[in-house]
């Protein structure tokens, strides 16, 4: 019995350290990354030439990306707009050309906030910063609003927010400069790693604890 209640805590202790956190972890849309409030006062056309990105860096621990979700409007039938989010390294505070994962599946709320999912999710790199960046629509807008903090960590996360971009050219050359809007909707969701795996060492250590446990119990 205590042999198993030993092996019992073992077991629970490696798994809180193996533990993660899911869901929002950074937003400007509410605590559910969905929702917002005000009125939208300004927005960015998405074409071939202007695109918006925003800036999102992950924190000591791995990091799962599961979707985004943004504040758009479409000049067509909201319920069919044509875009998707794609995720980009990073190049000295700027987007790159590099693409991590392009977004699948749009869900959209009763507000207008888009929330686009990539399949499988996306393997992001600790301590590594990546772009969100708006692709070719229609007609689509990227909203912001003039009490519209910029995003900021949700649940205890580590993730935070740089800033937003837009480009110039959207092109091989892609020209990026601050937006001269402030606010605009942006949401991350994921699983982020609550703690650190344990160490093979620790583990070692308590396999051979118990083995020497078990001989003991053995010889009596």
């Amino acid at each position: 019995m205590k042999l198993f209640r030993i092996f019992a805590i073992a077991a629970m202790a490696m798994l809180a350290g193996a533990s993660a956190q899911a869901g929002v972890v950074l937003s400007n849309l509410g605590a559910t990354g969905l929702s917002t409030s005000g009125v939208s006062t300004s927005s960015t056309e998405q074409t071939a030439a202007v695109r918006n990105g925003a800036g999102f860096v992950i924190g000591a621990n791995a990091f799962t990306l599961d979707s985004v979700g943004l504040l758009l409007q479409s000049d067509l039938d909201p319920t069919a707009i044509s875009t998707s989010v794609a995720i980009y390294t990073n190049n000295a505070g700027k987007p790159s050309t590099t693409v991590v994962g392009t977004s699948g599946a749009i869900n959209v709320d009763s507000q207008k906030v888009y929330k686009f999912t990539f399949s499988g999710g996306l393997a992001l790199s600790a301590g590594q910063e990546y772009w969100a960046v708006v692709q070719t629509g229609v007609g689509v807008k990227w909203f912001g609003m003039t009490d519209l903090a910029d995003p900021a960590p949700q649940n205890g996360s580590l993730l935070t927010f740089d800033r937003f971009r837009q480009s110039s050219t959207f092109d091989t050359t892609r020209t990026w400069g601050n937006t001269g809007v402030n606010g605009y909707g942006f949401s991350v969701f994921g699983t982020e790693a609550g703690g650190a795996v344990p160490e093979p060492a620790v583990t070692s250590l308590l396999c051979f604890g118990g083995i020497a446990l078990i001989r003991r119990r053995m010889k009596k």
